[in-house]
C-alpha cells in the first residue's frame, strides 16, 4: 500500500524522463516490438511498444491486443504482428 501525502518518499518530487523510460521499458510485453502489416504481409510500420501503435491508429490498447493476439484483420486491410528477431 502506498503511503499518503507528505509521508510518501516521492511527495513533491517528479520522476525524470530517464526514470519514466526505464519504468516503461520494464513493462514492455513484446521485446522486439510490434508491426502493422497490409493483407499481403508487407510491413507498413514498426513500433517499439504496442501502446505507440494503438496511439498511432487512435484505438484502445485493449482493441489492439485483441487484433494482435487473435490475428484478426483490422479495418479490412491491416493486421498486427509481433516483430521477429533480426
Amino acid at each position: 500500500m502506498s503511503i499518503p501525502g507528505s509521508l510518501n518518499p516521492m511527495y513533491g518530487k517528479q520522476h525524470t524522463k530517464e526514470d519514466k523510460e526505464l519504468m516503461r521499458y520494464s513493462k514492455k510485453k513484446y521485446s522486439n516490438g510490434v508491426g502493422i502489416y497490409d493483407i499481403h504481409n508487407n510491413l507498413i510500420n514498426s513500433f517499439d511498444y504496442a501502446t505507440d501503435l494503438a496511439s498511432h491508429l487512435n484505438i484502445s490498447k485493449v482493441n489492439l491486443s485483441k487484433y494482435l493476439n487473435k490475428g484478426l484483420v483490422y479495418n479490412k486491410i491491416y493486421y498486427f504482428k509481433v516483430n521477429n528477431k533480426d
